[in-house]
């Protein structure tokens, strides 16, 4: 009887009805997808319970999780159904098939017209292709085709294909632009190209910077209509450096802006139901089509029409009750929906902010205090979100907890200003007033200074002690919340045992050692997952190597060219919890080696650099581009006020906080100042948990030649090398210009790695892979195995490339 008391627990449809069907619906539509035979076996155990507590059940608890049993089992096996369907495609994996595609959906669109759409064959199957400008009002493709894989994930933080069109039950693409592929039938969409909303949206956004600057007129496009294609990249990083980069995504939030004016303007607070809804419904309709219909203003939308329905029919139902029931009709529709990380921020975000208002009504100082309720309620939403941020994003920002409140005004303005300005558009291509130009000129007046101000703070000393130390301040906050909440459910499965009522106040007393046991336990298993990691960063053409300490200290070694520091470093350290580069080490200046450090200096994120002492002086006898970059890199330094520490040949590096120490082994000084800037790059080896790398920039046979002499010479005095290491970084992009067979037999390293992408150079030179293969070194290349990540763990390096 006590066991059947305690698991009836589970089956209280009062108090978990809809969130029960919610939560299970998702829970065993992500089994029945991912491992088929578990969710049987918990399928079956869950009946077994619901069978062995059926006599004690009431009987409207019985009737309704009979129904939901039978829900899970019917939506769960057409979830796995329609992924099998999908998957079957991979076994026409580059093979020619004859297939006929229709355009389902447009999932992204770039800055450059290009257009990412869903296709779907007669099969039910999904595939991808990427539409230019003029190939995106494509509705119909007939031919033959050669069928790819979409690409994985090259570095940390960086964009898988892969799993984002695995989201949309997508497994295959096709590049129709190659000349492999054969298109024998293409219908268009009827509507003409000059009345697309495309063309609409380009023409409005030319009347725009027509009155205002650019950066106005893209970031109205985007935060007003959701098309985020025409924003600025320097507006978006603003945005993403403070945590607000949801705000540009239209969603609920903006149905609430687009909604109020409405309500207002048309005094319907005080109409009847029915009568509200026939009146915002056509402004509804029109704003889900300007914005392509985006989940989270569908979501938004569904709610408030049947709040509005329930409220005529005397039904008083909660909001987070509604929002379930949406969230079962999203599921029905399409149960693989579920798998898509804007249907899961929506829904969660809403459901916090449903859940929470009415606990929050209830203290009178934040009625008082509407703004300090708003505060509130973010940073509720913050620390729910937050795992769901950082297991998809990577990142949480802390100080968008506050940002969020502070910025909902302006943003009202803007979006409100969005709308009015296209309103005026139209009014002025029959009506052309200078009045009205002059309205749009001081609307983009305003939101000139908004941004530069979100500029300001993006780029302020109070916004790099957030991203310094936000982790730290966020996992007290979420370890405290998660222990509390734990605690509260073992004390309230406790008192379900002994038959007590169960209310939502408890005794802190009661609980508090539960919290702090709780809270200890997650900080010692958070402490045991640090470890030793580094990365050799797949840039392309180009060299770059990120070395993270348990503590969270890094070293870069080089940074790739132009833009890799914000495409690839970046995005790597927000997935690695890093904030700032400790220690940036240049090995030369070559713009394949310094370019992303352009984007880390402009973001404020290097502390300290290293460089060969030949980089002083500019030198007539080089290039006048590596000249250039020295120039404007020193001169970024000297902007920040960055210690820069100069290096030659014998001197050491000691990084104190990483515990590390090493000599450089060159630059030689008799290559100062010589035209060939590779023979100035620094090479060193770097110790780590008896680790040894060797870093060779982009030295050729001749310094090669140089250190083996130097060795020689130690070797005579001691039987150790000081050039052997355990992993070789090749030189120069495995160019035939090094890597000799003498110095891979003198280093005889374990691994070598080759950092190298598309390139007119013939990188790697056949020569070299002969030569390491001669030597059986095991060598790894960052064009085909994408980053390559060494981790130490359990006083052990593994060694494992992103693509394998």
């Amino acid at each position: 009887m006590l066991w059947k008391r305690s698991l009836s627990f589970l089956f209280e449809a009062e108090r978990w009805g809809l969130k029960y069907l919610v939560f299970f619906a998702c829970g065993f539509i992500y089994l029945a997808t991912r491992m088929f035979w578990t969710f049987i076996l918990l399928y079956c155990f869950y009946i077994s319970i619901f069978l062995f507590c059926f006599e004690i059940l009431k009987k409207l608890d019985r009737i309704f999780f009979a129904v939901l049993i039978f829900f899970l089992i019917s939506i769960s096996v057409r979830a796995s159904f329609m992924q099998s369907n999908a998957l079957a495609i991979k076994n026409n994996i580059d093979q020619k098939l004859y297939l006929d595609l229709e355009k389902i959906s447009e999932l992204v669109k770039a800055q450059n017209n290009n257009v990412l759409a869903l296709f779907q064959t007669p099969k039910k199957q999904n595939i991808a292709i990427w539409l230019s400008e003029d190939q995106a009002n494509f509705k119909k493709i007939s031919g033959r085709f050669f069928l790819k894989l979409p690409e994985k994930q090259r570095n940390p933080g960086g964009f898988n294909e892969a799993s984002f069109l695995a989201q949309y039950n997508c497994y295959a693409k096709i590049d129709i632009t190659s000349e492999e592929n054969l298109i024998e039938a293409i219908t268009l969409n009827q509507i003409n190209n000059k009345f697309s909303k495309d063309m609409v949206y380009r023409e409005f956004n030319d009347f725009l910077e027509e009155i205002t600057n650019p950066n106005v007129s893209r970031f109205l496009l985007s935060f007003g209509f959701g098309q985020k294609q025409f924003l600025l990249e320097s507006t978006k990083r603003d945005f993403n450096n403070l945590g607000l980069q949801h705000i540009l995504a239209v969603s609920g939030f903006h149905f609430e802006l687009f909604l109020l004016p409405i309500i207002e303007l048309l005094q319907l607070k005080t109409k009847r139901p029915l009568k509200k809804l026939w009146l915002t419904l056509p402004f509804i309709l029109i704003f889900l089509w300007l914005t392509n219909y985006p989940i989270g203003l569908i979501r938004a939308s569904l709610v408030y029409l049947l709040d509005l329905i329930f409220i005529k029919i005397n039904w008083i139902v909660p909001k987070k009750n509604l929002l379930l029931i949406v969230a079962i009709i999203f599921i029905l529709i399409n149960p693989l929906r579920i798998f898509q990380i804007s249907f899961q921020l929506s829904f969660i975000a809403a459901y916090i902010i449903y859940d929470m208002l009415p606990h929050l009504n209830q203290i009178k100082l934040l009625n008082k205090l509407p703004w300090l309720k708003g505060i509130v309620l973010s940073i509720l939403i913050q620390i729910f979100l937050a795992p769901l941020l950082l297991f998809h994003f990577n990142q949480w920002q802390i100080s968008n907890v506050f940002l969020n409140s502070l910025v909902y005004y302006p943003l009202l303005i803007a979006f409100l200003g969005s709308y009015l300005s296209f309103f005026i558009y139209f009014v002025f291509m029959y009506l052309p007033n200078p009045f009205l130009l002059d309205m749009v000129k001081f609307l983009g007046w305003l939101l000139d200074c908004f941004l530069t101000f979100i500029n300001l703070i993006s780029n302020s000393k109070l916004t790099t002690f957030f991203s310094m130390n936000g982790d730290s301040i966020f996992i007290s906050l979420l370890f405290i919340l998660g222990a509390i909440y734990i605690s509260r459910f073992i004390l309230y499965f406790c008192r379900h045992l002994r038959g007590e009522k169960i209310t939502n106040s408890l005794i802190p007393q009661n609980w508090l050692v539960l919290v702090l046991g709780v809270f200890i336990v997650l900080n010692i298993w958070n402490f045991n997952q640090r470890n030793w990691q580094i990365y050799f960063l797949d840039v392309g053409q180009g060299d770059s190597c990120l070395i993270v300490s348990p503590n969270k200290r890094t070293i870069l070694v080089d940074a790739g060219n132009i833009n890799k520091g914000y495409q690839v470093i970046m995005p790597a350290m927000n997935e690695l919890g890093v904030k700032k580069i400790d220690y940036a080490i240049i090995s030369h200046f070559d713009l394949d080696h310094i370019g992303g450090f352009f984007d880390l200096l402009n973001h404020r994120l290097i502390n300290s650099i290293y460089m060969p002492i030949t980089s002083l002086t500019e030198n007539t006898d080089t290039n006048s581009n590596a000249n250039t970059l020295k120039t404007e890199f020193l001169l970024a330094c000297q902007n920040q006020n960055l210690k820069l520490n100069f290096l030659q040949k014998d001197e050491f590096i000691e990084f104190k906080e990483m515990s590390i120490k090493t000599k450089i082994l060159s630059p030689i000084p008799e290559y100062v100042y010589q035209k060939n800037s590779n023979r100035e790059s620094l090479c060193f080896i770097l110790e780590i948990e008896q680790l040894k790398i060797l870093f060779s920039g982009d030295i050729d046979e001749k310094v090669e030649h140089d250190l083996l002499i130097q060795d020689s010479s130690k070797q005579e005095l001691s039987e150790k090398s000081s050039i052997k290491a355990d992993i070789l970084k090749v030189s120069h992009h495995g160019s035939k210009t090094a890597t000799t067979s003498a110095f891979l037999q003198r280093v005889d390293p374990d691994y070598a790695i080759i950092s190298v992408g598309f390139n007119w150079y013939g990188h790697p030179h056949p020569n070299v892979i002969a030569e390491l293969e001669k030597e059986n070194i095991n060598l790894k290349r960052t064009d085909k195995n994408g980053a390559i990540m060494l981790i130490y763990k359990n006083h052990k390096w593994q060694l494992k490339p992103y693509l394998d």
